[in-house]
């Protein structure tokens, strides 16, 4: 008896590829919402000055993995220096 390997749907191989990079991911997420909500000359975008994000400016840079675990250190740092005043007090 032959056993069939199994398929991967498109939807899952997309999926994963989009996991994989995130660079295609923003690009993929950036499309989708300019095709729901309009290009930047759109009259539905609220503000037609605005430039891209911090998020996007990191990931051009190739910073926003350190950039983004820094920042979240910092966060829980901060929370636990909060909770430590509280219990202080």
């Amino acid at each position: 008896m032959r056993k069939t390997k199994a398929s991967v749907s498109h939807h899952e191989r997309e999926i994963q590829e989009l996991a994989a990079n995130r660079e295609l991911a923003v690009e993929y997420v950036r499309t989708a919402m300019q095709l729901t909500y309009g290009s930047a000359t759109s009259e539905k975008r609220a503000n037609l000055h605005s430039g891209s994000s911090f998020d996007d400016f990191l990931l051009e840079q190739g910073t926003f993995d350190e950039t983004h675990a820094k920042a979240s250190e910092r966060a829980r740092t901060e929370r636990i220096e909060d909770a430590l005043q509280v219990d202080k007090c």
